[in-house]
């Protein structure tokens, strides 16, 4: 059996690097600050002195083309390398001889220069190697040819690029433009980018971040972070956590942004590998908790994807970002000693993520459980706080169910703590779990009221047709009778359920809005649910209006009645009305008033 070769397409290698590969077509100066920087870095690894420097020139000349000429004093090509790089794409063995250490350098040198083809349809390189030899022009064509030869005037050692602006991409070629896209992928990178054009000479990029600066104190690197976040994003934030991981070799900064954000929203980051900016959309960098923040990082250890814009989900990655996680878990912990008004602010901004932060991390919650409040029959206060005021706690996992009790529980003195937000319940199984000391309940309006006095015999008998006409009434909205003595007195009726009950009123509030497909399906569901259901309504004996109810001789008032306090207590638990009920709330008021008038 024979081996053959695969044969590539130059054309259409040509076609997909340029159009396909690259998410826009601005990264082309991206790709040539990368190929000038690893040049300049594999030329410092020979051990040679030399400046480090990169110049980009415009020309936008009305009589001539536009042309961006890109210089830089880097190690060089020889011939067989340019043959290498530029025409044998991705050739590992050659390219490994040129580029050691593969670390020190961000991309690949081949694939970046054809990018170019986005904005031009031909690229001249004009490069000499610090090994000696003439120098060498390469002009490629979008075409997929390319000529080579050999030049020999005298050249520095470095590679020259020409671009020509194709038709479509002159915007590009304008020096306001080319200045934003330097100081956009660029502005970190440590070697200078200077910028020529008419007979100006300008340096672009700063050189350098924050985390990279020595300071006298941690006020003023708290400062610096700050002011580089607020230029990077175009807005303030709450506060900066240094970030650090040994693994990706990564160092940044996570911003805390100044408004709630929910789990759903994913937060988008900037990202550079090597000092150069790969991405400022990246989603996979923080765990998922951390979407309350937003990060600046650097990375030196991580694998770009083949267009660099983001970076492939490897081990190293899922460490990094482990890593970067205990930063921001660990900096809260350290706030809750040396600033705990900063910290109470951004539980109150984030409150939800905070506690998704702390349900993942055992150590994290035992430490911080303390500083998040909760709604309470007592007010908004921390659990803490609850704790040491009453011992124990109750709860109800349910915010409508919070609403429609708390009062009746305050009359009874007891104190209610309201899990019905997200993630509230699985909080409470947590601090359950972590002090098993502390009893930590949950209780439902049904238990509640069990608690409530019971009826004296006398009291039993009187009550006994008022109860047995309530539940007639009642049946058709699958709901009991009950009548007991509780607080406070202004208070006429509690209505309650089963967890099937409420699954049973949804899946019967959707079939009215449904169509005949899926209310068929909601018909085998309330089949299965509806054997289970349990719902009362407990009348209150120490009520005014219930005690005069009970006395009224006429049958049909007292029908309306029962039936316009089921809904009462419906309205005050916040349960949807469903149209049978809706009906009850017009018919039965306009019968009601007629009957009073």
């Amino acid at each position: 059996m024979n081996k053959h070769n695969f044969q590539v397409n130059l054309t259409g290698m040509i076609d997909i690097l340029s159009h396909h590969l690259y998410s826009d077509e601005k990264v082309f100066i991206r790709e040539l600050l990368q190929n000038a920087t690893d040049a300049i870095s594999a030329r410092k690894l020979t051990g040679e002195a030399f400046v480090p420097a990169i110049e980009i020139e415009l020309i936008d000349d009305e009589d001539f083309p536009k042309q961006i000429i890109v210089s830089e004093n880097g190690i060089g090509l020889t011939e067989s390398e340019v043959h290498a790089f530029l025409s044998i794409i991705g050739m590992s063995s050659k390219k490994d001889e040129l580029f050691k250490k593969r670390q020190e350098f961000i991309g690949q040198f081949g694939i970046g220069l054809l990018s170019c083809f986005m904005i031009t349809d031909e690229i001249v390189m004009i490069s000499r190697s610090a090994k000696g030899g003439n120098a060498i022009e390469w002009r490629g064509y979008a075409d997929g040819t390319y000529t080579v030869k050999v030049l020999e005037s005298d050249y520095s050692v470095g590679t020259k690029v020409f671009l020509k602006a194709k038709a479509g991409a002159e915007k590009h070629f304008s020096h306001q433009a080319l200045k934003n896209l330097v100081k956009h992928y660029a502005d970190l990178l440590p070697y200078p980018i200077r910028l020529l054009h008419a007979e100006e000479s300008q340096q672009i990029n700063v050189g350098h971040a924050p985390w990279q600066q020595m300071y006298d104190t941690l006020e003023e690197e708290k400062a610096a972070l700050m002011e580089f976040g607020k230029a990077q994003f175009n807005m303030p934030f709450l506060d900066c956590i240094p970030l650090l991981s040994e693994t990706g070799k990564v160092k940044g900064g996570a911003y805390i942004v100044s408004w709630e954000k929910n789990a759903g929203q994913k937060e988008t980051h900037r990202v550079y590998l090597h000092n150069m900016l790969i991405s400022e959309s990246a989603e996979n960098v923080l765990p998922e908790w951390a979407f309350f923040v937003k990060c600046v990082i650097n990375a030196q250890n991580l694998r770009p994807v083949a267009s660099r814009e983001a970076f492939y989900e490897d081990q190293i990655l899922a460490d990094t970002r482990e890593e970067l996680g205990k930063c921001i878990k660990n900096y809260l912990v350290q706030l809750e000693k040396h600033d705990a008004r900063l910290l109470e602010r951004i539980i109150m901004r984030h409150y939800n993520a905070i506690k998704i932060m702390m349900l993942n991390d055992d150590d994290f919650f035992k430490l911080m459980y303390k500083y998040i409040p909760f709604e309470t029959t007592a007010g908004r206060i921390t659990l803490d706080k609850f704790i040491k005021q009453f011992g124990s706690i109750q709860y109800v996992g349910d915010v409508n169910d919070f609403r429609q009790i708390s009062g009746i529980a305050t009359a009874q003195a007891i104190q209610l703590v309201n899990a019905g937000y997200v993630y509230d319940v699985e909080f409470m199984h947590k601090l359950a779990t972590s002090m098993p000391e502390i009893p930590i309940i949950a209780v439902s309006p049904k238990e509640i009221t069990q608690q409530f006095d019971e009826l004296s015999p006398a009291e039993h008998k009187e009550v006994f047709d008022f109860i047995d006409l309530a539940n007639t009434v009642l049946e058709e909205f699958n709901c009991q009778a009950d009548l007991k003595k509780f607080e406070p007195a202004n208070v006429p009726s509690i209505y309650y359920h089963s967890d099937d009950m409420g699954f049973l009123r949804n899946i019967s509030f959707s079939k009215e809005k449904s169509d005949g497909l899926w209310g068929g399906i909601l018909d085998a569901l309330m089949e299965e649910t509806v054997k289970n259901a349990d719902a009362q309504l407990c009348f209150n004996y120490n009520n005014i209006l219930i005690k005069n109810l009970i006395a009224l001789d006429d049958i049909e008032v007292k029908l309306l009645n029962v039936k316009i306090l089921y809904i009462q207590a419906l309205l005050l638990g916040h349960h949807p009305l469903q149209k049978k009920e809706l009906d009850v709330l017009t018919n039965g008021l306009l019968k009601l008033m007629e009957k009073v008038i």
